[in-house]
């Protein structure tokens, strides 16, 4: 969900901050969640920036790209408050195991895996 909403919140502000309409940004908040269900958290070596930057920076070129897809008239197919409830239920069907706020307290398959420091 983190890079989801967040993708979406900055595909947002993007639109408006580049002079796009109220109906654009939402579009572009659409967008930019559909693009990002289903992500796992899954620490590697218990450190959790390690597959959360990589996602973190793709979500933020998923942002870029689809304030730009709202602004030159890409319309999307689903409207964002639909979006959301389906963000809810598709979070709702990740195993626990690998929801990010549960990692602290169980472990993730990769967070159990020793890697080597140099």
């Amino acid at each position: 969900a983190e890079c989801g909403a967040g993708s979406g919140m900055a595909a947002a502000a993007i639109t408006v901050m580049s002079g796009g309409t109220t109906e654009q940004a939402l579009g572009a908040a659409s967008l930019a969640i559909q693009n990002s269900f289903g992500m796992t958290c899954d620490p590697i070596a218990n450190r959790v920036e390690a597959p959360c930057l990589g996602k973190n920076v793709m979500a933020s070129t998923n942002a870029i790209s689809c304030a730009n897809m709202a602004m030159a008239g890409y319309r999307q197919l689903i409207p964002l408050d639909e979006v959301l409830v389906a963000m809810k239920k598709v979070g709702e069907q990740i195993p626990h195991e690998m929801r990010c706020e549960t990692w602290w307290q169980e472990g993730c398959v990769l967070g159990r895996i020793d890697v080597q420091q140099p």
